[in-house]
């Protein structure tokens, strides 16, 4: 064997024998091996109560939490897990969940993410990406806390199912953080399509905010918390298919709208007579900058009647806010005051 040889040798060994057990234990000494360990790091980073029954640690490159539960003093539980796994990469990290998690409502959900943006991405943390990833279907329960008037005896609160959940929440690059989450709705109009779901944070925009529902039917009760300027007070019943976009400006925002608001219950805006039907739907193509409509259109459907026209002035209310109610009111009176000038003609 000759010295290059010999040299070569020597350095493998040496990597073998003493730098790669140095590195695996130095990575296991930098993460937390103990429940508590890790849920003052999970509270820490993402800025909820955490609490975990046990962990197992079967590699330095994997570890398992189990009986994890997050919860918020005035919401409670917001998320809990049987299981779940943590596998740590080269270029990112894994978490998958493989048991069908609990206590998920449309408020949890809303807080969580908005955890994440504002421990997370707001403040750079992430040193490389991570995905997480639901094995089995999840189940958002709608909280009715507020609302619970809206059923009627012997029903129970709505739920939304959803498959192939995936957040990835990807490491800071030089313009800025991005966080994308995708689902799946096989109880729907378009089961095989996914939902998705954007929010970045750059030096241009500091929060730009976009839904693109891809032909999927979406409750608005779910998503009007996660998302502004869809409201949730439509009906319990009234859904959203479409395309939202938030691009904040100076002082404002820069909000397009293009999508279909269907079930919305059009009583809950103005009396509809017994001979009318209740419920109808909302077509909106529109731009809003600085709340002013720049550009667009809208149009309410009711029953076989011709459409109704949204003014685009009606679509605001005193403090600058997208009022859809206050619009649906308007062209219902504006319809109704019509019908009885003709009546006396």
């Amino acid at each position: 064997m000759s010295d290059n040889q010999r040299r070569v040798f020597c350095r493998v060994l040496f990597l073998v024998i003493c730098a790669f057990p140095t590195a695996v234990v130095g990575y296991w000494i930098c993460h937390p091996q103990t429940a508590s360990g890790w849920e003052r790091l999970l509270q820490a980073q993402l800025g909820v109560t955490t609490t975990i029954d046990s962990i197992e640690t079967p590699g330095p490159y994997v570890t398992i939490l189990r009986g994890l539960e997050f919860s918020d003093p005035d919401l409670g539980t917001l998320f809990r897990a049987v299981e779940v796994k943590i596998e740590f990469g080269e270029s990112k990290n894994v978490i998958s969940i493989p048991y069908r998690v609990q206590g998920l409502t449309n408020n949890g959900v809303a807080c969580l993410l908005r955890k994440i943006d504002e421990n997370l991405l707001r403040s750079r943390i992430v040193d490389k990406p991570w995905k997480v990833q639901f094995d089995k279907e999840a189940v958002i329960t709608q909280n009715l806390a507020a609302d619970f008037n809206e059923l009627r005896r012997g029903e129970f609160p709505p739920q939304f199912q959803m498959t192939e959940f995936d957040l990835h929440v990807y490491s800071p690059r030089a313009d800025g953080t991005r966080a994308d989450v995708s689902f799946k709705v096989p109880i729907s109009n378009a089961p095989e399509k996914l939902v998705r779901c954007s929010l970045v944070r750059t030096e241009e925009y500091p929060h730009l905010l976009l839904l693109d529902s891809n032909s999927v039917a979406l409750p608005c009760w779910l998503v009007s918390d996660v998302v502004p300027y869809i409201p949730s007070s439509f009906g319990i019943d009234s859904q959203f298919v479409g395309r939202l976009e938030v691009v904040p400006t100076l002082g404002e925002s820069q909000v397009a709208i293009n999508g279909v608001f269907d079930r919305v219950d059009l009583d809950l805006s103005f009396r509809i007579p017994p001979t009318e039907q209740r419920f109808g739907q909302i077509e909106l193509d529109f731009l809003f900058e600085n709340s002013i409509v720049s550009s667009g259109e809208g149009w309410i459907h009711q029953g076989v009647g011709p459409r109704m026209r949204i003014k685009p002035s009606s679509l605001f209310s005193l403090t600058r806010q997208i009022a859809p109610m206050q619009a649906i009111k308007g062209a219902l009176q504006e319809r109704h005051a019509n019908r009885v000038v003709d009546q006396f003609r």
